[in-house]
């Protein structure tokens, strides 16, 4: 099964969006990455330090960097 396939569009309309499979898999990854990097923004507030304690908030952050990479 091809991406354009798993993503339920032609070949066409895949290579209209990304000029490679490449391009394509940069992309999703820079998405996973902006989306864990406002995860850990919020986790590692000043006040959720504050509020858990650094062991605590570090287990935190641990599990949602690794939900995010099973997840994405």
């Amino acid at each position: 099964m091809t991406i354009a396939d798993k993503a339920g569009v032609s070949p066409a309309t895949f290579y209209t969006y990304f000029k490679s499979k490449d391009e394509a898999l940069a992309a999703a990854f820079d998405a996973t990455l902006t989306d864990m990097t406002d995860d850990l923004d919020r986790l590692l507030s000043i006040e959720t330090l504050l509020e858990n304690g650094l062991e605590t908030a570090m287990r935190i952050m641990v599990r949602s960097v690794v939900r995010g990479f099973a997840r994405d």
